[in-house]
């Protein structure tokens, strides 16, 4: 048998947001006073670009509308408090992208696919490649893969 080193308890760190505010709760923070960032009012809006495998842009798409609306705590309700929408919290807009910003993929990767993870990098490099090529500069696109195992269901919160 052996003995656990000793250990502590360290407190939450203290955020900072907008006006130089300070919370130790991260979404509570955000409602109250803003991000840390509003006041350089830099982006003036989220343009996401989707990239998804076949067949599962809708679902990405329900994800980012999710997102964007209001929430209801469902656990922890004394913890979290009640998710207004992104564009609430972050005091700017977040849009749905045009059919140009959302991608599927050609193929229809499993991870039990013979080289799966060499092929869907290189996919994806392609794809990420070509809209920085292809249009307005990407420095207010938000980029995520959702890949086949993440669940697409339920709430954010």
């Amino acid at each position: 048998m052996f003995n656990l080193s000793g250990y502590q308890v360290l407190p939450e760190p203290t955020l900072l947001f907008n006006n130089l505010a300070v919370d130790v709760h991260p979404l509570r923070g955000l409602v109250k006073h803003g991000p840390y960032s509003q006041s350089i009012s830099f982006p003036q809006s989220i343009r996401p670009a989707l990239i998804a495998p076949k067949g599962h842009m809708t679902s990405l798409l329900g994800l980012l509308q999710e997102l964007a609306s209001p929430q209801v705590v469902k656990d922890a309700p004394n913890y979290y408090p009640p998710y207004p929408g992104f564009q609430q919290i972050f005091r700017i807009p977040i849009t749905v992208p045009n059919d140009e910003l959302k991608i599927e993929f050609t193929s229809n990767y499993t991870e039990a696919s013979p080289n799966y993870g060499p092929t869907l990098i290189e996919e994806i490099l392609s794809v990420v490649n070509s809209l920085k090529r292809g249009g307005p500069p990407c420095s207010d696109r938000l980029y995520r893969f959702v890949s086949l195992s993440f669940p697409l269901s339920g709430s954010l919160l």
